[in-house]
C-alpha cells in the first residue's frame, strides 16, 4: 500500500522507465520511497497474467455464491459453507 503522493511521483516517470518497471514497488524505490514486506493473506491476489486472471475470476464467482447483498464473505468461510 502506497500513499498517493509517492505513487504519483513514481508514475510520473518517462515512458521507458515505466515500461521497464516490474511493479509499483520498483517505481516507488526509484523515486526514493521506502518499500517493505508485511504479512499478508493469500486472498490478496496479484493479477499479472491470463492465468492469474482466471484464478481471480473463479474465486470471485465462488465468493459470490455465498455472499448476501451488502455482506462481506471471506474465502475461508465460503469454502467451509459458513
Amino acid at each position: 500500500v502506497f500513499r498517493i503522493p509517492i505513487l504519483s511521483r513514481a508514475y510520473d516517470q518517462p515512458e521507458g522507465v515505466l515500461a521497464a518497471a516490474t511493479d509499483d514497488a520498483s517505481l516507488v524505490e526509484l523515486v526514493g520511497g521506502r518499500v517493505g514486506v508485511v504479512p499478508g493473506n493469500w486472498e490478496n491476489l496479484k493479477v499479472t497474467n491470463a492465468f492469474d486472471l482466471q484464478v481471480a475470476e473463479l474465486l470471485l464467482a465462488e465468493w459470490g455464491r455465498w455472499a448476501q447483498p451488502g455482506s462481506v464473505v471471506r474465502w475461508g468461510d465460503a469454502a467451509r459453507g459458513v
